[in-house]
């Protein structure tokens, strides 16, 4: 089954981890830089980060690929940061096994979680409130809580930035 969400695991860039070298960058450098095609290619870089650490555990769990979709950007940022879609394919029977097995513990991290009822109509039913984001980023959170520090030491920030200079 392949959809694309929204990947909760990132903070956005601006106020961020992701965003303290921009911060602290060289004011001349400033308005030679193409930020929109920087934060692209950063955020795939984020997403290929998240594939060299998860990838052989995902595919045996429930989650086959993961490739970057888009990033969204807010005109300002006074309501909310940016947000990083991907395109993912699972398999929805591995998925259904996956929550019966850790059913309470991400009842516990879940608020609108309640599983309680049928798995599979659950499943269906999921979209709407972004549920299937929700467990990969429980699962992400899980098995490396310092997920989105680590990134950012991973991706090559200064090589990257230079890419966009013009």
């Amino acid at each position: 089954m392949k959809k694309n969400i929204q990947l909760f695991n990132f903070s956005g860039f601006y106020n961020s981890i992701h965003s303290i070298e921009l911060d602290e960058e060289d004011e001349e450098l400033d308005d030679k830089i193409n930020y929109k095609a920087f934060e692209k290619a950063y955020s795939k870089e984020y997403i290929e980060y998240l594939n060299f650490i998860f990838k052989e555990k995902l595919e045996k769990i429930w989650i086959s690929n993961i490739k970057f979709h888009h990033l969204y950007s807010p005109e300002y940022y006074n309501y909310w940061n940016d947000e990083i879609y991907i395109d993912i394919d699972f398999n929805k029977k591995k998925l259904i096994k996956y929550l019966n097995k850790n059913k309470e513990k991400i009842s516990k991290y879940i608020e609108k979680f309640n599983i309680t009822t049928d798995i599979k109509k659950y499943i269906s039913e999921c979209d709407k409130e972004n549920i299937i984001s929700q467990i990969l980023k429980y699962y992400i959170d899980k098995e490396d809580e310092e997920f989105e520090i680590n990134s950012y030491y991973y991706i090559e920030w200064y090589s990257l930035i230079y890419q966009f200079i013009e």
